[in-house]
């Protein structure tokens, strides 16, 4: 049984949500990179990993994630996926040491894989007519988060390079 219509909006417009942190969340780090590595003194092999991180994670329990939501239920992973990937970006935005970063980004990666989670929900929540306008609220979703992020991360980059210090670069812009 479907949720009424007005039940279905909140419950999309949840999912979006979802979606555009789990994309943010993978794209903000990439401007900021190389300007947070380079006062740990690591190389390219490592900037690579450290991005690659978040996708392996997603890649890993994309298929855990789907078994626990059709065993739990959907809202639950999602909210738990949200709380995750909430903690993760609070120790990224900590993290002094490459190993902190690795852990958080596999850890992001790892919370970011409910987007299987997602599309699993919004094909419960559509008929068949209204099944591509649903997908296509996840791909607008994934391509905003996409460009929000690496816009985001962008300025905190530029806030890296105009105050150089030994501050995690999320809590630069603060002082710049």
């Amino acid at each position: 049984m479907k949720p009424p219509a007005r039940g279905r909006g909140l419950a999309v417009g949840v999912i979006f949500a979802t979606i555009l942190i789990d994309f943010i969340g993978y794209s903000i780090l990439i401007p900021v990179l190389p300007h947070f590595v380079s006062s740990l003194g690591i190389d390219a092999f490592w900037i690579g990993l450290i991005t690659a991180l978040y996708a392996l994670g997603l890649v890993l329990f994309l298929p855990l994630w789907g078994w626990i939501s059709d065993r739990v239920g959907r809202r639950p992973v999602i909210l738990v996926s949200l709380l995750g990937t909430a903690l993760s970006f609070v120790l990224l935005a900590l993290s002094r040491t490459l190993a902190t970063i690795l852990i958080a980004r596999f850890f992001g990666g790892f919370f970011g894989a409910s987007i299987g989670t997602a599309q699993a929900a919004i094909t419960d929540l559509t008929d068949d007519d209204s099944r591509a306008q649903g997908m296509g609220v996840i791909g607008a979703a994934s391509g905003i988060g996409l460009v929000l992020g690496t816009a985001l991360g962008g300025l905190l980059g530029g806030s890296t390079r105009r105050s150089p210090s030994t501050r995690p670069p999320a809590w630069r812009w603060r002082t710049s």
